[in-house]
């Protein structure tokens, strides 16, 4: 009875705790209650040359290349992350081409070419528009893209992850799977970390989320 008992308990543990698992747990936010809350749609704020559709974010026009950012930062010294969709049927693979999620470590909106890599920008991850591979940009003292060996497929997620430590990683999910680190980067930041968002002209930012100890201002 007593080993019935313990069973019943673990299962009853798992099934409260499956947001705490959702993520690694190197990565889960400790600042709420247990770190199971629910993660937190991003909603642009200020930026240029964008609009809005549900939880689509693109270009206001189809002509110019839109950049955004969200008035708020993951805490500094917490873990927490920042993720998208790859499109399944919103215009194929095509239309999440060059849409990057990035992190800056300042308030600012990251635009680049013209005001961002290099300058703002301190770590980006994008489904990389010159063939069906996932990329990753790092600045600060770094400033280098790299093509990853990981192709992106339509049903993937992908973000940027950081652990509480300061360890910032890119990384991806495909559909029933689980999150996957693709890269590491290799400057680590504990600092406040603030969310910013591009594209080209013709793609867009599907469902972007944030774990739920964003701080919003």
């Amino acid at each position: 009875m007593r080993r019935i008992f313990i069973a019943i308990s673990l299962l009853l543990s798992l099934a409260i705790n499956s947001q705490v698992l959702k993520y690694s747990p190197s990565y889960r936010p400790t600042a709420t209650a247990g770190g199971g809350c629910e993660d937190l749609n991003v909603s642009y704020l200020t930026g240029t040359n964008y609009t809005s559709t549900g939880t689509i974010w693109q270009s206001i026009d189809g002509i110019a290349d839109p950049c955004m950012r969200t008035q708020g930062y993951i805490p500094s010294g917490e873990a927490g992350y920042y993720y998208a969709d790859i499109a399944k049927t919103t215009g194929g693979l095509d239309s999440t081409k060059e849409a990057a999620l990035m992190f800056t470590l300042t308030d600012v909106a990251a635009c680049p070419p013209t005001d961002g890599w290099g300058t703002h920008i301190r770590y980006a991850l994008f489904p990389n528009g010159g063939n069906e591979f996932y990329r990753v940009y790092e600045g600060g003292s770094v400033d280098d893209f790299v093509v990853l060996a990981i192709e992106y497929l339509a049903g993937d997620q992908y973000g940027i992850f950081r652990s509480a430590g300061g360890t910032l990683t890119a990384q991806y999910k495909r559909a029933g799977g689980s999150w996957t680190v693709m890269h590491t980067f290799t400057q680590t930041s504990t600092a406040d970390i603030y969310l910013a968002g591009s594209a080209l002209s013709f793609s867009m930012i599907i469902n972007p989320m944030v774990s739920c100890n964003f701080s919003g201002l």
